[in-house]
């Protein structure tokens, strides 16, 4: 029988020799804090287009004014809350860069559904040495964290205090890539697609154990705004698809290709493989730093035909010169517009409304894990965890939920095979961490991408058709007894007077007047592109079937 870990180890070697001495690009090994330095040290903070700072040499007022607010609120005592913590948006930003390790203990009896998965988390900054009390990791004491645990990520990400949560992130310095199952091989796909222009050029290439990590460092660092957020996940998500093939992964397979969140951790360079080497780190200085537009001229390729590719170039343009939108309210500016949510929500703190549907959905996605043969070694996390989403939305116990999951644990872990990607206990129990009142609200297209299964969409909410359209009928009759409801003409027929898509199709003829591309335009507007076939006639062309 095969090592396991003894061939991945030998492949792991392989690979950084293959990065040290190929002959595409010119690959300089990075050591743990010249990575950090790399990756948020990037930006020129002189050019008034980049008025952020990524870490300091030592702790920013800012952060030192945020811990002293913390321990205030904690000891209800305001003689101790110190000075208000101000983030002026007029004032370069100081963030914090963060790493965290994960580890496990014996799991604490009197704490519920305790797993026994514990972290710590480390501000970066970047002279000072290791200070327990405020957890602050330095270049003198870097090494020996990361050789001190198991295992340590940190994510292309700054955030204000040190919690490693979404709402907490505050701008993005790279796009990062984890691609799975890459030997030698697959790298010299990676670099040879980089090469010929088919992907953009990593600056920074990690050997991570079996796979590798691919950064895109950003020219200038993105403020994670919910719309910022959102655009850059969709140009992640088409870029992931593209770097991501059957040449740069013995896993790329499109229903096996994992889309990641713009923030998600990766293992730092220095800390350990979960084969036991020691994560490395390969630079680029030839590759350039990113603009939004150059990554998603990639994504948008006309050759690139894939589901959701990218986004508007405008609307690329719009993030690189700074043009964007916080869309969110200050809670004094929702309490003077919305006094009732305030109210409820805030003063009261009444949890919102969700909608909880018939545990039919928990069954069916069990069912799914069960039976379907599209479930990926990269997904098996994933699908237990949207099974624990499931379970909250169906309110199926916790209980229920732990003792269906634990059972899919031989299921999961039957896909391993020969990869030495096992799937364990604990894997499954963390997933569970997703059982709770924040996951209710995934949209299906999330759960789509993260486990790699389709999901039609049901607009009946379980129910069958006849059901369906009696409880429909039965609901107009009470509304209305007298038959208004019914429309005895029929629809209206569209034209170009009448039509909103009409309309919406001639505005973007107009600002791409060379353009013939139809499925960019359908793609660009988010009408369907027989619609935009339809009413892509100029003013003066008559509409098909006139």
């Amino acid at each position: 029988m095969t090592d396991i870990s003894n061939n991945s180890h030998d492949v792991f070697l392989s690979k950084n020799l293959y990065l040290e001495t190929n002959e595409t690009f010119e690959y300089r090994s990075l050591k743990p804090f010249e990575f950090f330095q790399l990756l948020f040290g990037s930006c020129d903070h002189n050019d008034p287009q980049c008025p952020v700072y990524p870490f300091e040499k030592e702790l920013c007022q800012e952060y030192i004014d945020w811990r002293a607010q913390q321990a205030g609120r904690k000891s209800k005592s305001k003689s101790k809350a110190g000075k208000k913590a101000i983030y002026n948006p007029a004032q370069p930003f100081r963030y914090n860069a963060l790493v965290q390790a994960v580890y496990d203990v014996e799991p604490d009896a009197g704490r519920k559904n305790d797993n026994g998965r514990r972290s710590k988390t480390w501000v970066v900054v970047g002279d000072a040495t290791s200070e327990e009390d405020v957890k602050v990791c330095g270049w003198d004491s870097l090494e020996e964290l990361l050789g001190r645990y198991k295992f340590v990520v940190s994510t292309p990400a700054t955030y204000v205090g040190r919690r490693r949560f979404k709402t907490k992130a505050r701008y993005l310095y790279a796009l990062a890539f984890d691609l799975d199952e890459v030997g030698v091989p697959e790298l010299g796909e990676v670099i040879h697609q980089q090469m010929i222009g088919m992907t953009p050029q990593a600056n920074i290439i990690v050997n991570s154990g079996d796979g590798i990590h691919l950064y895109y460092i950003l020219a200038k660092p993105m403020p994670l705004y919910p719309k910022v957020y959102e655009t850059l996940t969709n140009i992640k998500k088409a870029l992931t698809r593209l770097i991501w093939n059957k040449a740069s992964s013995r896993t790329g397979e499109l229903n096996q290709v994992q889309i990641q969140p713009i923030i998600q951790p990766f293992r730092v360079p220095g800390s350990k493989s979960k084969h036991g080497d020691i994560v490395t780190a390969w630079h680029n200085a030839d590759a350039p730093l990113h603009t939004i537009e150059s990554l998603n001229r990639f994504a948008t390729k006309s050759s690139f035909k894939i589901y959701n590719s990218g986004v508007s170039q405008e609307q690329a343009q719009a993030l690189d010169k700074g043009a964007y939108s916080t869309n969110r309210l200050t809670k004094a500016r929702a309490k003077e517009l919305y006094p009732e949510w305030y109210q409820r929500r805030i003063e009261e703190g009444v949890p919102r409304k969700t909608w909880n549907v018939h545990r039919g959905l928990y069954e069916w996605w069990l069912n799914k894990l069960w039976e379907s043969d599209q479930v990926a070694i990269g997904h098996r996390y994933h699908c237990i965890m949207f099974l624990a989403v499931y379970a909250r939305k169906c309110n199926v116990p916790f209980e229920e939920l732990k003792r269906d999951a634990l059972k899919l644990v031989p299921r999961m872990e039957a896909l391993t095979g020969n990869t030495g990607r096992h799937f364990s206990v604990q894997d499954a129990l963390d997933a569970l961490k997703a059982y709770k009142e924040s996951s209710e609200t995934y949209p299906r297209q999330l759960v789509e991408d993260r486990t790699g299964l389709r999901i039609e969409p049901n607009k009946r909410n379980g129910r069958d058709t006849a059901t369906h359209l009696e409880r429909a009928r039965a609901v107009q009759e009470i509304d209305y007894p007298d038959g208004s409801w019914r429309n005895v003409d029929g629809r209206p027929k569209a034209t170009k007077e009448n039509s909103p898509h009409y309309a919406k199709v001639q505005e973007w003829r107009d600002r791409n007047p060379n353009s013939t591309n139809k499925s960019r335009c359908a793609r660009e507007t988010g009408l369907d592109r027989k619609t935009v076939r339809k009413w892509w006639q100029s003013e003066d062309e008559p509409l098909k079937g006139e």
